[in-house]
This record gives C-alpha cells, sequence and structure tokens, in this order.
C-alpha cells in the first residue's frame, strides 16, 4: 500500500513539472531527428592515399570499400 502511495506522489510531481515533461518528450524526438539527419546524409568523400614510391592519388570512398573487402 506504501509503494501504490510513493507511485502516485512521484507521477503527480512530475506532472506538475513541466520542464521534465518536455524534456521527456521533446528531447528523444529531437535526437532522433539529429541521428536521421546524420545518417541520411548521403555524400562522397575525396581520400588522399599514400604509395610506397610516395606519390599521392585521390580515390573515392566506393573505391576504398572495394578495396577493404579484398
Amino acid at each position: 500500500m506504501r509503494t501504490i502511495a510513493i507511485a502516485k506522489k512521484v507521477v503527480k510531481e512530475l506532472l506538475r513539472d513541466k520542464r521534465t515533461l518536455a524534456l521527456m518528450f521533446v528531447a528523444p524526438v529531437f535526437i532522433m531527428w539529429l541521428m536521421n539527419l546524420m545518417f541520411s546524409a548521403s555524400t562522397t568523400v575525396n581520400v588522399k592515399l599514400a604509395t610506397q614510391d610516395g606519390r599521392l592519388r585521390t580515390c573515392q570512398c566506393q573505391n576504398l570499400q572495394r578495396l577493404g573487402s579484398s
């Protein structure tokens, strides 16, 4: 019986605190939006590779992935 009374008190306090409610619902949505923005970006990156003779070559990411998988 005491546990239920404590739970009711905690819920009542949470409902009264508007900042906590806003953080509980707005922050996760904002973080999910940021993650979507980060992982949906499609860009190509030029990477310079140094060979043993010292020359630099520019390569696309797709070529690097092919090199890594072989």
